[in-house]
């Protein structure tokens, strides 16, 4: 059956579907990524430290302009804090620049595909610096990705859950940072 609208009425018609299209392609808002599941559960660390360290983000964004739900600086920085205190990698953690070391942590980029299947990845440059001589230990730039599905669905679409990739992405990155500055000679 196909409907037929002239004039004012057809403009109406099609404003509101492609209004009600647009609100249910982009929802009422992205849910929000939540720092408690960006901390790594299980760290295989080398060694413990007994510094303490300051810690920096930045790169993270507030709001993205198609409404995609993006990482924050200030909840990366809560899951870094939380990762370190539940691993104790680090003895305690100081407030900038009063730490031994300082941990940097970029965030480069964080890629949201429009397909459903392709992972999100995200990209975040971590640099560890001795404060006193403000001398570079370590710096690498780590990537990981996530589908943002639950193992058992890998292929279907359905449990697709773009929030859910860009924290496990995020864990990922936290815990590979983590346990490489562990192998560290401090």
């Amino acid at each position: 059956m196909v409907l037929k609208r002239k004039g004012p009425q057809a403009m109406h018609f099609i404003i509101v579907a492609g209004i009600a299209g647009l609100l249910l392609l982009v929802g009422c808002g992205p849910a929000q990524v939540k720092s408690k599941a960006m901390v790594p559960v299980h760290l295989t660390l080398a060694e413990r430290h007994p510094v303490a360290v300051a810690l920096h983000v930045d790169g993270g964004r507030s709001e993205h302009a198609m409404n995609l739900p993006v990482i924050s600086n200030e909840k990366f920085l809560e899951a870094l804090q939380a990762a370190i205190r539940q691993s104790t990698l680090f003895q305690d953690i100081a407030v900038d620049p009063a730490g031994d070391y300082r941990i940097d942590a970029t965030i480069f980029n964080l890629s949201q595909p429009f397909f459903v299947r392709n992972p999100v990845q995200l990209e975040v440059a971590w640099q560890l610096t001795r404060m006193p001589d403000r001398e570079i230990i370590w710096k690498k730039s780590i990537i990981t990705s996530d589908t943002g599905l639950p193992s058992s669905e890998q292929s279907n679409a359905a449990g697709y859950n773009k929030t859910r990739a860009i924290e496990k992405a995020a864990q990922k990155n936290i815990k590979m940072a983590l346990e490489q500055m562990s192998k560290i000679n401090l």
